[in-house]
């Protein structure tokens, strides 16, 4: 069996079929050497052989195991559609539409650390339920805030916690590219809309001067 640390692509195809229109993996009937005896290859391709792989560790991703060794399923299927090891698969990979349990090829690709967190869905507790609004107790105000790369940029001070996210989310559009997603399922603020310009700090149109 190839070292578990570093899987090679070959041996991955020899363990897997993938559906790249569904991201499902099936183990595919494996080879006695990658037991320990026959009897166990025998016992085990006649459980799983053709089955689908993988099952939910509880936040919502696909693990594989293998020789007792868990993995993430999505990492499974990027190397696999991208025809790599294991140990050449970005450390970080993104789910595009946010479900982790989507994955098809189309829906995977790589990213840094920073980019992997744009499209993470917002914490209650800590935005409100709106990501990027940050609630002012002094004042009674909101603010919004935007991290790029190593860079905090300052988007203004608002009413109401709407109009913070809505500035959150015209500055995401700019600055995250194609990583950002909206994650807003409520009522859009009002005179917004999703997509809509957000006046960045010094420019006509936002509190350039507003702590956050």
């Amino acid at each position: 069996m190839d070292d578990l640390r570093n899987l090679t692509f070959a041996f991955l195809s020899e363990c897997f079929d993938l559906d790249a229109e569904t991201g499902i993996l099936r183990w595919r009937i494996r080879k006695d050497d990658h037991f320990v005896d026959k009897d166990t290859a025998k016992r085990w391709r006649t459980k799983h052989a053709g089955a689908q792989a993988g099952s939910n560790e509880g936040r919502g991703y696909l693990v594989v195991k293998i020789g007792g060794v868990s993995f993430l399923a999505h990492r499974i299927v990027f190397a696999i559609a991208h025809r790599l090891d294991m140990g050449s698969v970005p450390k970080f990979i993104d789910h595009i539409n946010g479900q982790r349990s989507d994955n098809r090829p189309a829906n995977l690709r790589g990213a840094s650390r920073r980019e992997n967190s744009y499209n993470r869905v917002a914490n209650k507790r800590k935005f409100g339920g709106e990501k990027g609004a940050y609630f002012n107790p002094r004042y009674g105000t909101w603010s919004a805030r935007i991290q790029t790369h190593d860079t905090r940029i300052s988007l203004g001070t608002f009413a109401t916690k709407e109009e913070a996210a809505a500035a959150y989310i015209g500055a995401a559009i700019i600055l995250h590219g194609e990583f950002f997603r909206d994650l807003r399922t409520r009522p859009r603020a009002a005179g917004g809309r999703v997509g809509d310009a957000v006046a960045l700090p010094g420019s006509a149109g936002a509190n350039a001067g507003s702590s956050v």
